[in-house]
């Protein structure tokens, strides 16, 4: 995207929402769902959870990479919130294939549903750092989001796959007696705003797990949701600014994987820009019929992400006037994992948005496609069982 086209988005969208815009609260009766939010020790992960918790959900799980901090975010829920649900800890780190493909597996052999998953995970350092499977974190933990729902969070599995996956197969609800009365969010848009999944599949496993959600109008039944958030300092808006040169290059995912060819300040915002591609062919899978599949921007708020950078004190009461509270932040991905929308949108401030221009473009939309078989390639590495998701 051109200087000026980006201006024009920090003047006249980025600004004014961060100042002005009106973010109500999602209510509902979470009663007898179930609910999964990755990186929920901290920030936006943890704030999400707590909101989730006061709606009374039968069972909610905090998938984290420490569990000792897992453990001390379950305890600050619980007196915050009086949660008398089942709680539970479970390990997951989204930089590792292995480590995925374990957390998959155990949802699908141990959750008899899963209602809705948030899949809240992402870096924004300054250095330049490989996983174990050898893919650069920033873009991988993105990959890994969106495999949660292949197998969904937002940034690790090859590089450029979704972290926020939730394993087992999901299957729309039975009867009418499973579908939970509609979430209201008085102010919000309901038009256009979501992010959980239709169908929750894992890549590792036989179907087994059912995912049940509310009623979605944009939908023939009802629904599973699944919420990729945009996690970082700039957090989803950061799309705008990616530059992305590797986007001409004949294997993009191994230029991007490239140290020498990296571009510092734009590896983050280039693998916000990869996830809004890849969701989009992500949503659009047989596979996920009946599931919905967003990304949610909780705009820009203050947190532990980006803090490796140490801004100056002046930088850092600019941003302190402009970003919000993670508590304000997780209002949007609440709104996205509960209200309906259509499938592969962009939801940010309550409302579905429009995303930089040349994502829809030819170009963009063939970038898309490369950047999709370059990512299948490598999941076939990690399992066998990734053509028959992938298929169309």
């Amino acid at each position: 995207m051109g200087i000026l086209e980006q201006l024009k988005f920090l003047l006249f969208s980025f600004l004014p929402d961060q100042f002005f815009a009106k973010i109500p609260a999602t209510h509902a009766d979470l009663t007898g769902r179930t609910y999964v939010v990755t990186g929920s020790n901290t920030g936006l992960g943890l704030a999400t959870a707590i909101h989730l918790a006061r709606m009374n959900p039968a069972r909610l799980i905090l998938a984290v990479r420490d569990l000792k901090k897992g453990n001390a975010a379950k305890d600050e829920i619980i007196a915050e919130t009086a949660f008398a649900g089942l709680l539970e800890v479970w390990e997951l780190d989204m930089a590792d294939f292995a480590s995925v493909k374990g957390f998959v597996e155990r949802v699908d052999n141990e959750l008899e549903r899963v209602d809705g998953a948030i899949l809240n995970a992402g870096i924004n350092v300054p250095s330049w750092d490989v996983t174990v499977d050898g893919w650069e974190k920033t873009r991988v933990l993105f990959a890994n989001s969106k495999s949660f729902p292949e197998a969904h969070s937002s940034h690790q599995i090859p590089s450029e796959l979704p972290c926020d996956c939730i394993p087992g197969r999901i299957a729309a609800p039975d009867s009418e007696k499973d579908r939970p009365a509609p979430a209201s969010a008085s102010g919000c848009t309901q038009n256009i705003a979501a992010s959980d999944y239709h169908r929750l599949w894992s890549p590792y496993n036989p179907p087994r797990v059912r995912l049940i959600t509310h009623y979605n109008p944009f939908q023939a039944h009802n629904p599973a949701q699944v919420v990729i958030t945009q996690t970082g300092f700039f957090r989803q808006s950061a799309h705008w600014l990616a530059l992305f040169p590797e986007k001409k290059a004949p294997e993009i995912l191994r230029a991007l994987n490239d140290e020498s060819k990296s571009i510092k300040r734009d590896r983050y915002p280039t693998s916000k820009l990869l996830l809004i591609l890849f969701v989009r062919k992500l949503a659009a899978l047989s596979a996920a019929e009946g599931v919905i599949v967003n990304v949610a921007d909780p705009a820009l708020c203050i947190s532990s992400i980006g803090s490796e950078y140490h801004l100056g004190k002046f930088a850092m009461f600019l941003v302190r006037r402009v970003a919000w509270t993670t508590t304000k932040g997780a209002l949007n991905l609440v709104y996205a994992v509960l209200k309906p929308t259509p499938s592969g949108a962009y939801i940010s401030y309550c409302d579905v948005r429009r995303t930089v221009p040349w994502s829809v473009s030819d170009d963009g939309k063939r970038v898309q496609e490369k950047v999709w078989n370059e990512m299948v390639e490598v999941w076939r590495g990690v399992s066998p069982d990734v053509d028959d998701i992938v298929k169309s």
